[in-house]
């Protein structure tokens, strides 16, 4: 009798520690999916973002890189042709819908040549 209250014991417990086994993988699946919805999320915004540069006259935007973080967070960096490129690529960033906030950090070739 003892051997098979231990039996059941342990059985119990096996699928006790099965079911969690079960349970954290779903909590990362879902976790993984909700960073994989951010990321999808933020890749077409970047894309969008190139898109109003490419379509913007008087931008050439060939040197910008464009980082895009959670929250619709735009990171502008990388060179742009002159100075006047600056704050206009700030601006058409800035205007695309899903950008709430734009961080630039652009630089013009000529202020760089001057220096």
């Amino acid at each position: 009798m003892t051997r098979l209250t231990l039996r059941k014991i342990a059985m119990t417990a096996g699928l006790a520690l099965g079911s969690l086994g079960v349970l954290y993988p779903a909590f990362s699946f879902a976790d993984s999916t909700q960073t994989s919805t951010q990321t999808t999320a933020n890749k077409a915004l970047m894309e969008q973002v190139y898109t109003a540069f490419f379509n913007t006259p008087g931008l050439e935007p060939n040197d910008i890189k464009v980082k895009v973080e959670g929250n619709g967070v735009v990171t502008l960096s990388g060179t742009v042709h002159n100075q006047a490129q600056v704050p206009l690529a700030e601006k058409v960033a800035a205007g695309v819908s899903g950008v709430t906030q734009v961080q630039n950090h652009l630089t013009s070739n000529v202020s760089a040549r001057n220096n």
